[in-house]
């Protein structure tokens, strides 16, 4: 099975045809395109795109079918039919965002404390995302399902302020590029403090 979020095709003619027609059937709706131009030429192509005589439905799976005919006459063999093709265009998104510290009060950091950002997203990643707290690239550590920490320690190169974070460049199995998450989904926050009181 593959997911897919664009309607192209890829395949390989034995020879010139005249023309061509790719089928998407979800059990219901049968959407067609025709092939046209160079991609009925004979040999490897690679990423056509299709102009559909309707629209694909994200969430819904399709079986594809391949019908040609060359300048004789001669109909192909109906190619297998691909099935398990399924229509996504919806971003991932992290439905859990949460920031603490390992000091004894979750909410502050001092030197040497470490930062942890859970994360959840709400379907399966092909490309995790890429963590920074504080300016600084954090440490990616993947948990169970779709969770995931970033971890960093705090140093004297950071500033006594509230952490900031950013998380971006994560993608679904379609390829769906996620939305930057910048903000928690609860009330979490931490503030760094490096500041020794002075005991004068």
């Amino acid at each position: 099975d593959e997911i897919v979020n664009v309607a192209e095709v890829s395949y390989t003619l034995s020879e010139q045809v005249a023309s061509m027609t790719v089928t998407w059937n979800d059990g219901t709706t049968t959407l067609t395109a025709n092939i046209t131009g160079d991609d009925l030429l004979q040999g490897p192509h690679a990423d056509v795109a299709l102009n559909l005589d309707g629209t694909l439905v994200s969430g819904t799976t399709y079986d594809l079918e391949f019908d040609a005919t060359d300048a004789a006459g001669n109909q192909a063999d109906t190619v297998d039919t691909i099935t398990g093709i399924t229509f996504d265009t919806i971003v991932p998104t992290m439905t859990v965002v949460s920031i603490s510290s390992s000091n004894d009060d979750p909410s502050w950091a001092k030197l040497g404390d470490t930062l942890t950002l859970s994360l959840t997203a709400d379907e399966d990643l092909t490309t995790q995302p890429t963590v920074m707290i504080s300016g600084g690239s954090a440490t990616l550590i993947q948990g169970s399902g779709n969770s995931m920490l970033a971890t960093t320690i705090v140093t004297s190169d950071l500033s006594s302020e509230l952490v900031t974070f950013s998380v971006s460049g994560f993608a679904d199995q379609a390829g769906n590029l996620g939305t930057d998450v910048v903000t928690v989904t609860d009330n979490s926050s931490v503030t760094i403090d490096l500041i020794i009181p002075d005991n004068q």
